[in-house]
């Protein structure tokens, strides 16, 4: 009698739940008591992609009788993860932007020479570029590109052939590469103010290069921060008004600038998209508007120098705090009722930024410092213009949190107790 388990693929294809892990694959198994086999193929006889797919999705290789047999479930798994329509947003719009950029990928993985004989690679490929397009995001795929996916590949051949059991996230080395082709082809000028350790990006609209419109759409999607509408459809109509500026600090988007017509400013956001943006962007944006000679933005600079008097005025008063990092104290200046606990640690009656006008960051304090001082917050936290992206010895919070417009995501909580809801927009 000859006994064996055939797989059956049965993780989620579609639009999945959010708290569903997309790389943990399940499997269902039939057991027909006439055919079964206890022959079973060993990692070391799998190559390096297919190691690196087995490790990556865990998979039960004692169900496969060969590598056939594992590539053909690895068949039937891609084939099920990249269905047309599987990944639909809330708005139509990024619902097509989705389908748009999957169609390309899928006729790369389903055409590809190399990628028809290597399988297992393709799914791995399609889990790490799907895996995060949950219905009730924005989050695109990465725009395809042949010349950075074979870049990518070369690279994961390298590591694999010096550690075949190397952990690998194809998504961050393939959009590290693809942005970084994006940014050698962009019109690139430095930031006066920061002595060149800042750089513009200038992305020209529809009508001052009509014959790169494509080209240009490319560079504003890979090189836009994750909150901006920009890393999606919203690039082709900002375009077609007017050119786009981004603040680039080494390879990371700091400040966009769109403008309507030829040189009218119409809007300013920071890298989380918040057009209350901190100080420290104030001499960049104001040379950019000198030097390009951009308009429309008068009363926001006045407003701009306001804070930057009032803040100046608080380094004055706060200075010795400031200096020796006397948390409690620049906390209370704040509004903030603060108690200091006997192992040293501070125990908030709620947390704010600063204040209206600036941030404790542009007091000269980092805030991912003072929360590893930190331990509880009793009422409501608010994280809206802060830029903490790291909730140190916090433990619990009492009350609601305000996490729109900050640099926090869900895995900040994950070691965080909280007694009330949290809201995201």
């Amino acid at each position: 009698m000859k006994i064996s388990f055939a797989p059956i693929q049965n993780y989620n294809s579609g639009a999945r739940q959010k708290q569903t892990p997309s790389s943990d694959l399940k499997y269902q198994y039939n057991l027909n008591a006439d055919t079964v086999s206890f022959g079973a193929i060993k990692k070391n006889k799998l190559d390096g992609y297919q190691l690196l797919s087995a490790n990556y999705f865990k998979a039960p290789l004692e169900k496969f009788k060969d590598q056939e047999d594992f590539k053909d479930w690895a068949r039937t798994s891609l084939s099920e993860k990249m269905k047309p329509d599987s990944y639909p947003c809330e708005s139509e719009l990024d619902s097509k932007e989705r389908e748009k950029r999957l169609t390309e990928w899928r006729q790369y993985m389903f055409s590809d020479r190399f990628m028809l004989d290597h399988p297992t690679l393709a799914l791995y490929v399609a889990d790490s570029i799907t895996k995060d397009l949950y219905p009730d995001t924005k989050n695109f795929p990465p725009l395809f590109d042949t010349e950075s996916m074979k870049k990518t590949l070369n690279e994961i051949d390298v590591i694999l052939e010096k550690n075949p059991k190397a952990n690998i996230s194809f998504p961050k080395k393939y959009n590290h590469n693809l942005k970084q082709k994006m940014l050698n082809a962009a019109e690139k000028f430095p930031d006066q103010s920061t002595n060149g350790r800042m750089y513009w990006v200038r992305v020209p609209s529809f009508e001052h290069d009509p014959e790169h419109i494509d080209k240009n759409l490319k560079i504003i999607n890979c090189i836009s921060a994750e909150a901006w509408c920009t890393k999606g459809h919203f690039a082709s109509k900002y375009l077609k008004n007017g050119d786009f500026f981004i603040l680039m600090d080494k390879n990371n988007p700091e400040l966009s600038v769109r403008l309507e017509g030829e040189d009218k400013i119409a809007e300013v956001r920071d890298r989380n998209h918040n057009s209350n943006f901190g100080l420290s962007y104030l001499e960049p944006l104001k040379t950019l508007a000198q030097e390009k000679n951009l308009s429309g933005f008068e009363g926001e600079f006045q407003n701009l120098q306001r804070r930057q008097d009032v803040l100046n005025i608080a380094k004055e008063i706060s200075a010795d705090d400031i200096q020796n990092k006397n948390y409690a104290n620049i906390l209370r200046s704040s509004g903030i009722e603060v108690k200091e606990l006997d192992d040293g640690m501070l125990e908030l009656a709620k947390f704010q930024k600063a204040a209206k006008e600036f941030t404790y960051e542009d007091l000269g304090i980092s805030e991912n410092e003072m929360f590893k001082h930190i331990k509880k917050i009793n009422g409501n936290a608010n994280f809206e213009g802060t830029q903490v992206t790291n909730l140190g010895a916090l433990k619990e919070i009492g009350g609601y949190t305000f996490a729109s417009q900050s640099k926090l995501n869900y895995e900040s909580f994950k070691n965080v107790k909280q007694g009330g809801r949290t809201f995201w927009d």
